[in-house]
Order: C-alpha cells, then sequence, then structure tokens
C-alpha cells in the first residue's frame, strides 16, 4: 500500500467538512419562529383593550395606559368559548395591589375578563 500524500488529507478532510456542513445547512435551517413584536393588554379597571408594539420596547406587567397615565394593564388572550382571560401568574396580589384604580372587570378565580369593547387601540410609542 503506499503512503498517502499531504493534498490527499487535505482532500479528505474537506470531504468531510462539506458532507458536515451540506447536512447542517440543510437540516437544521427550518421554519424560524415568527414573532408578533406585539402584545395585547386590557385596562382592568375599564375593559379597553390595548396592543402594544413590543418590536423596540418591551411591556411590564402590569402596564401604564397611554390613556390615563394610571397603572391598569395586563395581558389578555381570547379563549375557545370567545371568554377574555388574563392567565392566573399575572393575577398575583402585589400585581393586583399595584393597580391604580378598582379592578371592577376581573374575575380573579377564573381569569376572565369583561371587556367594555372589542375595538383594539393600538399603541405604538411609548
Amino acid at each position: 500500500m503506499q503512503k498517502v500524500k499531504p493534498w490527499q488529507i487535505v482532500l479528505f478532510v474537506a470531504a468531510i467538512g462539506a458532507v458536515v456542513f451540506g447536512a447542517w445547512w440543510s437540516l437544521g435551517r427550518g421554519p424560524k419562529a415568527k414573532s408578533t413584536h406585539q402584545a395585547l393588554l386590557v385596562d382592568v379597571t375599564t375593559g379597553e383593550l390595548y396592543e402594544f408594539s413590543t418590536k423596540r420596547k418591551g411591556v411590564v406587567i402590569p402596564e401604564r395606559n397611554p390613556d390615563s397615565g394610571k397603572i391598569s394593564l395586563f395581558p389578555v388572550h381570547q379563549d375557545e368559548q370567545g371568554n377574555w382571560i388574563i392567565e392566573s401568574r399575572y393575577l398575583s396580589d402585589d400585581a393586583i395591589a399595584e393597580v391604580e384604580g378598582e379592578p371592577n372587570n376581573v374575575n380573579y378565580s377564573t381569569g376572565r375578563v369583561e371587556i367594555s369593547n372589542e375595538k383594539v387601540k393600538k399603541v405604538t410609542s411609548r
């Protein structure tokens, strides 16, 4: 058997590198997760919906209402039955204590919140 030449070693390593790179390229580049860059919040004192852009700045929970200036906004989503729900992790005693005003529209045991108007106010700058 002949001795392996240096250029053959380089060619073999390059071939292995190309195979590994090709596998990574084809298997590791699946569809990227799409971020909505928005958060839907409800004012627990009025029941109004707000959509905040989170592209440049995050949202603090509870968030300040851009119209009234009071801290009263919590994340909300609509369930399969069409009810608007605030997840229980956001309804801690500490978070509710921060609300400026009376949070009349929330059922604390279920997280269900009464929405006064389903028209969403978009908030782009804060």
